[in-house]
């Protein structure tokens, strides 16, 4: 848990890959430790026992129906009333205690769902964060063939579409930390939490982006530069031709040096004529 823990802990223009030191190992706060390791496993075992009060109270309403069964027989009109009539009020008292517990138990066992759910959409965000990170630590390589730098451009652009599609299980992520801090106020689900989250992202996103850019424009460049290579060699290789095809001519050097100046000058003419 602690690259979230980081995250929410952190200052609101945390950027988690700008850090010196890995930011996915600083230790999480004590509070939100103790919020976390340590409350949500003790809300199963705390709904269940307010579950078993409310057998508790059955069991106890059943000995004053009892107690009271004994005086509505063997009592006198009077006493028979007061009986009926604190029957009635125990009744009414005994009624909206189950109701309560019963809230309270569907409460609870609300919280404890929401927080597990949380918590596992938490630490899937958390492991996917310190696994991008560590994939945009490096630096660019320089020194690669134009297949190599198409290659990482493919690659790059496959870790962009899942940044990109993880936007979706962060905008779950932080709606359920809402849903969460409006029951049970919670500060490490406030908004505050929930914009260190998304900023997070948003840092990741970025770099991402970048990222991409900084190497489809290497890619691009070295390709321009194949392109002008060969294009250069294939000049190179024409006029290798054309100074072969007048040095095996039989003429004067200086004929052979004004012919030669012709071509530069008109060399799709010369071209042209030597076809026909």
């Amino acid at each position: 848990m602690a690259v979230v823990m980081a995250v929410l802990n952190g200052p609101l223009n945390f950027n988690p890959c700008n850090t010196v030191e890995p930011w996915y190992v600083k230790p999480a706060s004590t509070l939100v430790q103790f919020q976390l390791s340590y409350f949500v496993p003790l809300l199963p075992p705390f709904s269940q026992k307010i579950h078993q009060s409310e057998h508790e109270g059955h069991v106890k309403i059943d000995k004053v129906l009892v107690a009271a069964e004994v005086l509505l027989q063997n009592g006198n009109q009077e006493t028979r009333n007061i009986t009926h009539a604190r029957l009635k009020e125990i009744k009414s008292s005994w009624e909206e205690t189950c109701t309560y517990i019963i809230h309270c138990h569907s409460r609870i066992e609300w919280v404890w769902l929401h927080w597990s759910e949380y918590l596992k959409a938490y630490e899937e965000f958390e492991m996917w964060l310190v696994s991008v990170c560590r994939s945009l630590e490096p630096d660019v390589e320089l020194q690669l063939g134009v297949k190599e730098k198409l290659w990482q451009v493919d690659n790059q652009r496959v870790l962009l579409s899942d940044v990109q599609n993880q936007a979706l299980l962060l905008e779950r992520l932080v709606d359920e930390a809402a849903a969460l801090y409006n029951r049970i106020q919670d500060p490490s689900v406030d908004q505050d939490a929930q914009e260190r989250l998304q900023l997070a992202y948003n840092s990741i996103r970025d770099k991402a982006e970048e990222r991409l850019l900084v190497l489809q424009k290497m890619a691009e460049e070295h390709q321009m530069h194949q392109r002008d290579v060969l294009k250069f060699q294939a000049w190179l290789v024409s006029k290798t031709k054309e100074l072969n095809t007048l040095t095996e001519t039989e003429d004067t050097a200086e004929n052979k040096l004004r012919a030669l100046q012709v071509r530069e000058v008109h060399p799709s003419h010369m071209t042209s004529g030597r076809d026909r």
